[in-house]
């Protein structure tokens, strides 16, 4: 029983990381990189907690954090020359070495992970992301050692788990400054506090706001309100609202202006009553931090009565 707690002890330390980091994946809007990272430490913490699953954990970890560092460096702009998507084939690779080879050597396997990791460590250390790729070469010298001694997979433990909490603050950095702050144009937009109903938008506006719209644009900023799924762009769910809420939040806490320009999609996938409640949180943020959000176009597709709801609600000003 003694040898049974001490593995569970020794995994949860992965199970809180991979709760974390899925937790950021939940809230960011389309940041898959994190469920990957956050599934390779689920399988580190399966690795330690499940007997003689040490070397699966190490294979299953290194794909998936491949997988999740590629799609990180493409997020970050990647590097001239050389097209990430195709790295992302790669990752099968210590999965394949484990399956295979396991029985004849394992050596095989341990050195495949190492050179794996190594070349993310290499990757993220070109990208500035510094403290991540330190400990993950770290990672490396200790992995080979754990497998064969209590020791060493003590210490691969205390390493792994700094390189969790590092990995966070370093993508949750790239989540709320990188991406989500407005950027700095040295001129102040005059537009009242609270939510502005407009027919049009001026372009010098439409360039600094974080857009929620039905059409498919370029930019961080700029989020296409859709069912689908694509890597191209910055897609997030109608139904979705508690996601919006949070992104836009975070924009007007920042003194951002918020674009919707799809409110009569929101209403028709979640109903009139939760989008009218979804907008006046909207507007309190606003007014209480001195921003503005834009609901851009006509609102024929609502009836005098919900207009007048709407009004009521939110207010009205013209652009």
């Amino acid at each position: 029983m003694i040898p049974f707690f001490k593995e569970v002890l020794m995994g949860i330390p992965f199970l809180v990381i991979y709760v974390v980091l899925f937790y950021h994946y939940h809230i960011s809007r389309n940041s898959s990189y994190l469920m990957y990272f956050s599934l390779a430490f689920l399988s580190l913490g399966v690795g330690i907690m499940v007997e003689d699953a040490y070397l699966a954990g190490l294979a299953f970890f290194s794909s998936f954090f491949w997988i999740g560092v590629i799609q990180f460096l493409r997020r970050l702009g990647g590097f001239k020359g050389l097209n990430l998507k195709y790295l992302l084939y790669v990752a099968p690779t210590s999965l394949a070495s484990y399956m295979f080879f396991l029985d004849r050597s394992e050596v095989i396997t341990l050195v495949i992970v190492s050179l794996m990791l190594t070349l993310l460590a290499i990757m993220l250390a070109f990208k500035k992301v510094k403290l991540t790729s330190v400990f993950l070469v770290l990672l490396v010298l200790v992995s080979v050692f754990g497998y064969y001694s209590d020791l060493a997979k003590y210490l691969f433990v205390i390493i792994a788990t700094t390189l969790g909490y590092f990995l966070i603050v370093e993508t949750k950095i790239d989540l709320r400054k990188t991406i989500l702050s407005p950027p700095s144009t040295g001129e102040e937009l005059k537009l009242k506090p609270g939510v502005i109903f407009a027919e049009t938008i001026p372009e010098d506006i439409l360039k600094v706001a974080l857009v929620f719209s039905r059409k498919p644009g370029k930019g961080e900023r700029w989020f296409w309100v859709t069912k689908l799924k694509s890597s191209d762009v910055n897609t997030i769910e109608p139904t979705n609202l508690p996601k919006i809420l949070s992104l836009a939040v975070d924009y007007l806490k920042k003194k951002g202006v918020v674009v919707i320009d799809c409110l009569d999609y929101l209403i028709l996938e979640n109903g009139f009553e939760s989008v009218i409640k979804f907008m006046a949180h909207l507007r309190d943020y606003a007014v209480m931090h001195g921003s503005s959000v834009i609901i851009l176009g006509p609102l024929e597709g609502l009836s005098d009565k919900e207009k007048v709801m709407l009004k009521r609600a939110l207010g009205e000003e013209d652009v």
